[in-house]
């Protein structure tokens, strides 16, 4: 059974499980996101909260904060947190924007760069180092390399 602060229906010795932890820092962000508790606040709390041992250790935690909305809320979030045995859990994958995207962002920049040195080039009477290729060509051949191999770009990890 989750945590629900305010609701005693266990001895306030009982020790706590991963998901009533979970199940109080969860709440305390909503709190967070009310306007209730600072982040400041929210830090030092969380910090108690995942280092309570007892029902009467996270007690403390909510001395101050009214009693959530209702208890199934509760419940309900610390049950869909906590993870199956049985049920493996796949990476997802990370939206990402469609290749035409990527591929206009490349233009853009690129004519862009070739409009400065080129107006460079034409105010100076000077044909100046072509500099525009340093960062047309990196990114032209990872655009490449992606369309070709398939090969997620950017960061694909959190």
């Amino acid at each position: 059974m989750p945590y629900q602060p305010n609701v005693r229906e266990t001895n306030s010795n009982t020790r706590l499980s991963d998901a009533h932890r979970d199940a109080a820092v969860d709440l305390l962000t909503s709190h967070v996101a009310s306007g209730r508790l600072t982040i400041d606040d929210f830090d030092g709390r969380a910090a108690q909260a995942y280092a309570a041992v007892t029902h009467a250790d996270l007690d403390d935690v909510f001395r101050d904060l009214p009693a959530p909305a209702t208890s199934k809320q509760i419940a309900s979030k610390a049950v869909a947190s906590t993870p199956v045995a049985s049920t493996p859990i796949e990476p997802q994958s990370p939206q990402r924007p469609p290749m035409s995207r990527e591929l206009l962002a490349w233009a853009s920049v690129g004519v862009l760069c070739l409009t400065i040195w080129a107006v460079t080039s034409v105010a100076t009477g000077n044909f100046l180092y072509p500099w525009p290729v340093w960062v047309i060509g990196p990114w032209g051949a990872m655009l490449a390399l992606h369309r070709v191999t398939g090969m997620p770009m950017g960061c694909t990890s959190r």
